[in-house]
Parts: structure tokens; C-alpha cells; sequence
């Protein structure tokens, strides 16, 4: 059994980090499996946010999984000294022999917690820290010690797949492996509960295309509600069609039923914290067409045929030819669709009116695809490696550029007026530099005028002192 260089003995526990969403902990699973097989008598914990603690019904039972106190993605302004108090909390339920920040954009309550803890090793990747001006005062109220002083920092990519990133981690830690993707572990109670489910709903298991049009924010990073509307019903010409989501989506597929959705298309929810169930009710369906969510990253683990809806927001800048990277799902069944625009890239935080990436593409396109796709996918053909999934690329409309135009133009004009601010802004600093250049000019004479007097009262007081000392001597 492979040893941590610098450790004389395997960890005994070992904490990984990972404050994202419910698709991010799926990803991070070759990292914890990896782990497990190098050190099964590790007890490896996993750090979650408060509201991905029903993760653990999808993991093994090997994995601890301890959420975090409090919201990390939430304001703390006013709220530090309470922040700090559940940090201490947290550190002492996971205090560990290694600590793994599993983040690649690390966060900084990740980054706190480790040096807190001090452990003989801690790992991270050789990203941007999360350390910023908004979260010092928690910091101050902690009084930490250095961060980041001797971790190790993993080189990766940032369009790398996760589990290629997880790859590496394991490698500098001595433990070769072969690239995996996610796996899945489903428990029988909630096998037994959603075949319940399947059959309350009347739906053919096994048939029925799941239809997942929500992201988590409603539909600002999906299709728009009409086109979800028509998607659905042409698909139900030949298949049955049903929608899929949690409570949490109820204005989601309100705004779908607005736009036309035929009534005889089911709306299936479900609870928003049962992660399990969830997974067990993908494992059931015929075919996942939905936005690049959790649930699509759990659907491609079971091998189920999977159709992710991709934007640009973090697929990394498009290049014609090249594969988007990162968080493609990873699968024999899966595949995703796009419209490339010059504009990918963006992180999400979109130049335009609307994500034109999303919104704009074409709806006979997408109904040409998933016919593809499900003729495809739903048969004998998989993807022989995982990792290498097929992509579609969609042909922005040809009325995409005159609907550029006007935001482009607005951006142009706000860009011009900033650049104006900005010269006014420049021109006023150069008044003042100016005026603080003669300032510090009178300033420099004044101290030379000063230094001269000086300079003449010490010749003078010199001579005084030659004068009394001499007549000193001499007794009258």
C-alpha cells in the first residue's frame, strides 16, 4: 500500500472538499473511488454545501458526506461572527490526516478549513484562490495561521473533464489510475420507491423521455419555455413525453404550460432534497433530454441515453473543430447539442440582452437532433469511449446578427461613454498632479530655504561657541 511522501504511515482520514452543486459532486466521484481502493480503511469524508447533504444517498457507504453550516454562495455581511462560529464547528467534524481541496476555482472556506486543520498534507489544484477583501474579516475573527503555506498544487487544465482533474490529483499522490467516469449508487428503498412513483404516475418505464427543462435558476440557462413547449410536443407524436423536475420548478413549467404544452404531457415533481430517488427514477426512463444540470450528469453514470443543452457559459471559447470540454457529460450513452457563437466563454456573465446561445437556437434543429439522438441512443449504438461523446452542432439562424446588432451597439455606446468618463476622469487627475507638482515644487523650495537659514544659524552658532570657549580662557 502506497505511502504520502513526507507521511510515515497511510492516512487514516481523509476530508475532500466540495462546496459546488449537485453535477460537480457527481463529477467528483472517480476522485473518492480512487481513494478508496488506494486506502480502504480510510475514513474519508465529504465536505458538501447544507443543501447537497442528500448526496449521500448516491454515494457509498464508505463516504462520510458533513455539510457545511451555512451557505457559502450566500452574503456574510453582517453575519461574520456567526460564519466564523460555524467554520470552528465544521473543523472539528473534519479534521483529517490529508485534506483534498476537490475544487478546481477553489473556495475560500475550503481553503480556510485546511489551515485550520494544518494536516501533514494538504492538496490542491495550482488555481485562482478564493481568498478575496469579502471574506477577511471572517478570516480576522479566526485568526488563521499562513495559507497555503507547503500544499501541494496539482497542474490541471481548466477545460479538462473533472475526472481527468481528479486524475492528476491522484497522481500526486502516488495512485495511478485509469481515467473513470462518475458512478452511481442507488439503494433499494429508493429502486422500490420510484418503480412506486412510475407506476402512480402510469408512465411505461423503461420508454418514457424525461424532458428536464430546469437548470436551478428556472430557465436562464435552458431553452426558453417555447421552445421546451414544442420540443415536447413533437416528441410526443412518437414517444411518450414526460416533464421532469422538483417543486423548486413549478415557474419553470408553468411558464412551459403557458407556451403551448399539449395537455396529455404529464408534469412529474419531485422533492428537491431526495438525490436518491431522483437517481433511481432517471435509472427508469427511457431517455434524459434536459439543460446541463445534476441530473444530467446522473443520468449519463447510469448509461441511460442522455441529451445535455449546452450555452457557451463554461465551455470554454469555441474554436471550429475542437470539442467544448469540462462539464460535457460523460457517458457510453451520451451526448450533447450546442450553437457555437464567437462568444463562448463568457462564465456566464452574458454581453447581451439575453443568452442568445440558448435562446436563439433553432427549434427545428433541436427537433432534428433528438430524433437523431433518440434513434441512435435508444438502440444498439454507444459511444466506445465515455469521454468522447458526440457533439451537435447547431447553425445559428441566419436573423442572429441583426439581433446582435442592437445590443452590440448599446455595448458600443456604453463603452464609448465609460472611455469619455475615463478621459474626463484622467484629465482631472492630471489637474491635480499638477497642481500637486507645484505644491511639491514650493514644498522643495521652501525646504531648501529652510535648510540654507539652517545651515547659516549653525555657522553662526559655531562661531558663538569658538567665542565663548575662547573667552573662557582667558580670566579677566
Amino acid at each position: 500500500m502506497a505511502q504520502i511522501a513526507g507521511v510515515s504511515s497511510p492516512p487514516k482520514t481523509i476530508l475532500v472538499t466540495r462546496l459546488d452543486g449537485l453535477g460537480d459532486t457527481v463529477l467528483t466521484t472517480p476522485l473518492l473511488e480512487g481513494l478508496h481502493r488506494q486506502w480502504p480503511k480510510a475514513n474519508i469524508k465529504l465536505l458538501v454545501r447544507p443543501q447537497m447533504i442528500s448526496v449521500r444517498e448516491i454515494l457509498p457507504e464508505w463516504v462520510e458526506v458533513i455539510p457545511l453550516g451555512f451557505d457559502l454562495y450566500q452574503p456574510t455581511l453582517g453575519m461574520e461572527e456567526k460564519v466564523a462560529e460555524q467554520i470552528r464547528l465544521a473543523c472539528e467534524r473534519v479534521r483529517s490526516d490529508l485534506v483534498i481541496l476537490g475544487e478546481y476555482n477553489r473556495v475560500w472556506v475550503s481553503e480556510v478549513l485546511a489551515a485550520m486543520i494544518a494536516p501533514p498534507r494538504v492538496v490542491a489544484f495550482d488555481s485562482l484562490s478564493g481568498l478575496s477583501v469579502m471574506n477577511r474579516k471572517v478570516r480576522d475573527l479566526l485568526n488563521l495561521p499562513p495559507v497555503q503555506k507547503d500544499w501541494q498544487l496539482v497542474q490541471a487544465a481548466y477545460e479538462w473533464r473533472e475526472p481527468k482533474k481528479y486524475q492528476a490529483m491522484l497522481a500526486s499522490l502516488g495512485i495511478a489510475t485509469a481515467l473513470e467516469g462518475p458512478t452511481i449508487r442507488i439503494r433499494d428503498q429508493d429502486r422500490n420507491a420510484a418503480r412506486a412513483l412510475w407506476n402512480e404516475w402510469n408512465l411505461p418505464t423503461g420508454q418514457t423521455v424525461v424532458l428536464f427543462p430546469g437548470s436551478g435558476q428556472g430557465l436562464k440557462r435552458s431553452l426558453p419555455a417555447t421552445a421546451w413547449a414544442r420540443w415536447a410536443e413533437h416528441l410526443n407524436a412518437r414517444h411518450t413525453v414526460a416533464l421532469l423536475g422538483s417543486s423548486a420548478d413549478s415557474a419553470t413549467f408553468s411558464a412551459i404550460e403557458a407556451a403551448g404544452l399539449p395537455a396529455q404531457i404529464k408534469r412529474l415533481s419531485l422533492p428537491p432534497d431526495r438525490a436518491g430517488l431522483l437517481a433511481a427514477v432517471l435509472e427508469l426512463a427511457g431517455a434524459y433530454i434536459g439543460a446541463d444540470t445534476g441530473p444530467m450528469h446522473i443520468s449519463a453514470a447510469l448509461n441511460r441515453p442522455t441529451l445535455g443543452i449546452f450555452g457557451g457559459g463554461t465551455l470554454g471559447r469555441y474554436d471550429s473543430g475542437r470539442e467544448p470540454e469540462r462539464f460535457l457529460p460523460v457517458g457510453i450513452r451520451a451526448a450533447a447539442v450546442r450553437m457555437p457563437l464567437g462568444c463562448y466563454g463568457c462564465g456566464w456573465y452574458c454581453a447581451f440582452d439575453e443568452r442568445f446561445c440558448l435562446t436563439r437556437m433553432p427549434v427545428d434543429g433541436l427537433l432534428r437532433v433528438g430524433d437523431e439522438f433518440l434513434e441512435e441512443y435508444c438502440g444498439s449504438h454507444t459511444n466506445p469511449d465515455p469521454f468522447s461523446i458526440r457533439v451537435f452542432d447547431l447553425k445559428p439562424p441566419p436573423e442572429l446578427p441583426a439581433l446582435l446588432l442592437g445590443p452590440i451597439m448599446r455595448q458600443h455606446q456604453t463603452f464609448l461613454r465609460l472611455n469619455h468618463e475615463i478621459i474626463e476622469h484622467h484629465d482631472y487627475l492630471a489637474r491635480v498632479l499638477s497642481d500637486m507638482t507645484k505644491q511639491n515644487h514650493a514644498r522643495d523650495h521652501a525646504i531648501a530655504t529652510i535648510n540654507n537659514v539652517l545651515s547659516e544659524m549653525t555657522k553662526q552658532n559655531q562661531a558663538r561657541d569658538q567665542a565663548i570657549s575662547h573667552l573662557s580662557k582667558h580670566k579677566w
